[in-house]
């Protein structure tokens, strides 16, 4: 087979684009394999490292198979935990996009580390996104994930855990008529901030943050 007709999806039913991932609210089951030792020993480097995701998407669909490469990212995590957020590189997977003329890269926030008490962190960060949804359109989707991964550089060592998908902020443009652009200073922003995010952050942080609340 070329390389192409291995990185097509197995059933066409399962995931069709992309961002059907992100329209589902059930938790989806992944397995995700790759040489996790070696992404804890070098989380600080940006080269990516070949993985294999395998996607159950659930309702007796068969699962999908793809050819990824991961990397850790974020700033204070990379040195904060010992299995540090991943950045997904999903070009040429076979993973489609119906909003974007390319598939961009998928977040994936992982437990910090191996305890239920960051397990239970984890899930109250995918709540708080979740919350936001619920207040403004203009906020990222997550999709919780019950993740496998079998760590090629540990004899297939196989650990299960929580995780969750977050969506691309080129979907978030996309699905919001928006441009993404990055700012260096948000002072401007959050003297200007809307009077949704300033009721987010009360009802997550349960103190006022110094967010002005406009009359509406």
């Amino acid at each position: 087979k070329s390389q192409e007709d291995e990185n097509q999806f197995t059933n066409l039913d399962t995931i069709t684009t992309l961002s059907s991932i992100f329209s589902d609210d059930t938790p989806a089951e992944i397995i995700l394999k790759f040489d996790i030792r070696a992404l804890q020993r070098n989380k600080f480097d940006s080269e990516y490292l070949p993985a294999e995701l395998t996607f159950y998407p659930g309702d007796n669909l068969k699962e999908s198979h793809f050819k990824v490469r991961v990397r850790a990212r974020g700033i204070s995590r990379k040195k904060l935990c010992s299995f540090p957020p991943i950045l997904m590189n999903i070009k040429r997977s076979g993973i489609e996009s119906n909003l974007i003329p390319e598939s961009p890269n998928i977040k994936i926030v992982t437990r910090c580390k191996a305890s239920s008490q960051y397990e239970n962190c984890l899930l109250k960060e995918f709540l708080a996104y979740r919350i936001y949804n619920i207040l403004s359109p203009y906020s990222f989707r997550v999709r919780l994930l019950k993740v496998k991964y079998i760590d090629t550089g540990r004899n297939d060592k196989l650990t299960e855990t929580w995780a969750f998908f977050i969506e691309p902020d080129e979907f978030l443009a996309a699905r919001t008529n928006m441009i993404p652009f990055k700012l260096d200073n948000l002072e401007e922003v959050l003297k200007n901030i809307p009077s949704e995010f300033a009721v987010y952050r009360y009802v997550v942080d349960r103190c006022y943050v110094g967010i002005p609340v406009h009359d509406r």
